[in-house]
């Protein structure tokens, strides 16, 4: 799935579109490909725990993965690499219903990078 992602997301950054691309990075190498691929990348990692990942599962993806019945599940039987060199590192093991806060908090610090 990263290398569509990203192969989709540089042609329509070839072609002058800003893209904005939320998924599970897993690969280092991709998120270094993106990083040199791209005209203006900015990489936002989420950071949560594994717990509050399972407590939030609203597709029972970590149960299943958990009792045995689903497999390739990341930070169960995947290994997860957190990115080394993310431009900005939230903390996402809080609940909200409210995002507006968050989403103001990305803009402003991706603003200040260059």
């Amino acid at each position: 799935q990263a290398s569509r992602y990203s192969r989709l997301c540089h042609l329509l950054d070839r072609n002058n579109i800003d893209v904005i691309c939320a998924a599970l990075s897993n690969y280092p190498e991709w998120q270094r490909w993106n990083r040199n691929k791209f005209k203006s990348y900015r990489e936002v990692y989420l950071d949560v725990t594994l717990d509050t990942v399972i407590r939030r599962d609203p597709k029972g993806i970590y149960a299943a993965a958990l009792n045995g019945t689903k497999k390739h599940v990341v930070g169960i039987d995947v290994e997860f690499s957190p990115p080394t060199n993310a431009d900005l590192v939230i903390d996402n093991n809080v609940d909200r219903t409210d995002f507006s806060s968050i989403v103001e908090h990305i803009h402003k610090s991706l603003m200040l990078i260059d």
